[in-house]
């Protein structure tokens, strides 16, 4: 390689990779493997910048991460993972090593449902930002001492019953917590309480309630923190854009619109 300083190539690098890296997993040919053999020190550049939003399913690109889980050394995820997304194709055994491994990531997006008692575990990482299915939420807000009860800032609860009867989680023991989201599939019975604890958080500032239209939905439109989108391109999608860049996210969108009216 031609001598640069250090910074410089590091900076080369970085853009390659995310390049590379946002073809990988939209499953088009990439070089990303390719930037790896260069040299050493650029493989763990290109290592952490890939991981620093860590996908985790059971079909490919996302197995790249399953892999790594096994063959990396375990300090590598708690310095490079800050952003964790556990699809529900995972298998248990890989979204509990991730789970175990990436204790620093500050945001995470779980779907899983073949690991069923992962919240001793979720309640260990300093989150910011969170997407989990309502009824885990519900039993999460139960676990004693969770490390990121002062930080979290953003919820968003993912709806799969919507008549299911859980305990109405304990929104109000997050003092940080100001954007509330809920993705669901319809309306049900389940939905509106849910909507109308959120709103009744003093710090709430906006929430955003994707799922398909109802005339139920009038009756929080009257509140300027409440926004609703129909479901276009899918959750997980919006989440994964969400990350890769907060302004065009879609509390981001939310934000613009309550500012507008």
């Amino acid at each position: 390689m031609t001598s640069l300083p250090e910074d410089i190539e590091y900076e080369i690098f970085k853009l390659a990779a995310k390049y590379e890296h946002s073809k990988w997993v939209q499953f088009q040919k990439t070089n990303l493997l390719n930037l790896t053999l260069v040299a050493h020190r650029v493989n763990n550049w290109v290592r952490s910048i890939t991981f620093r939003i860590a996908i985790l399913g059971g079909i490919r690109p996302y197995k790249m991460f399953s892999n790594a889980l096994y063959s990396l050394p375990p300090s590598f995820f708690s310095t490079s993972v800050t952003s964790l997304l556990i699809l529900n194709s995972t298998p248990s055994s890989d979204a509990h090593r991730a789970l175990e491994l990436c204790t620093n990531a500050e945001s995470l997006a779980y779907w899983n449902f073949t690991f069923c008692s992962p919240q001793t575990l979720i309640a260990a990482l300093p989150l910011r930002r969170l997407a989990i299915p309502v009824g885990l939420f519900s039993r999460l807000c139960e676990v004693n001492a969770t490390r990121f009860v002062h930080t979290l800032r953003e919820l968003a609860l993912i709806v799969t019953f919507p008549d299911e009867d859980i305990e109405e989680p304990k929104f109000g023991a997050f003092p940080s917590l100001t954007h509330f989201g809920i993705n669901t599939v319809s309306i049900g019975s389940l939905v509106p309480k849910l909507v109308k604890a959120m709103l009744a958080v003093e710090q709430c500032q906006v929430l955003v309630l994707q799922g398909e239209y109802s005339t139920v939905i009038d009756d929080f439109a009257v509140d300027r923190r409440f926004v609703f989108y129909q479901n276009e391109i899918g959750f997980f999608r919006e989440w994964k854009e969400l990350e890769e860049d907060s302004r065009n996210g879609f509390w981001a969108r939310a934000e613009t619109e309550i500012a507008a009216r």
